[in-house]
This record gives structure tokens, sequence and C-alpha cells, in this order.
């Protein structure tokens, strides 16, 4: 009979690895960060034109639930778009910095 040995369990989704580059570190920060601001931005994008869109069609005394939704949408979009933007801005000088070692 042969032993086995145990193994302990890393914590996180993806530990650094000794043989991982520092392109791929920053290529994951990137990444992150991208998703990060687009979480952020995505519902308060929604928020903001859904409730320009209320403010705009309220007075006018029509049915306001599609103009909302369509506006939410939009936000929606605008937010993914300014939060991969975000992410990236915040991830320039990493990148700056590995080009110059």
């Amino acid at each position: 009979m042969t032993a086995h040995a145990i193994v302990p369990a890393t914590s996180g989704l993806h530990p650094a690895q000794p043989t991982e580059t520092a392109d791929h570190v920053a290529e994951r920060h990137l990444v992150r960060r991208m998703i990060m601001w687009s979480a952020l931005l995505m519902p308060a994008g929604a928020l903001f034109f859904g409730t320009l869109v209320a403010l705009a069609v309220v007075p006018t005394g029509t049915a306001i639930a599609g103009p909302i939704a369509m506006g939410a949408g939009t936000g929606l979009l605008a937010g993914l778009f300014f939060g991969t933007w975000a992410g990236f801005v915040a991830s320039v000088s990493e990148f700056e910095d590995l080009e110059h070692q």
C-alpha cells in the first residue's frame, strides 16, 4: 500500500503562482478592475438614465413604464462602456511600469 500526502487547499480562486510573470498579473488586475468598475457603474447608469427619462416623461401625462425601461437599458450600456473604460484607465500605470522595466 502506498502513502498519499495530504495537500492543503489554497485560498482564493486563482492564487499567484511562483512561475506567473508580471505580465499575467497585470492582465489579471486589468480584468478585475474592468469587472469591478462595470459592476459599480452599470446600476448607477441605469438609475441615472431611468430617473432622467422619468423626469422628462412624467409631466407629459403619458405612460412612463416603457420610456423608463429604455432609459434604464441605455444606462446599463453606458455603465458597461464607462466601467470598462475606467478599469482600463486605472490599469494604465501598471502596464507603463512593466514597459519601463
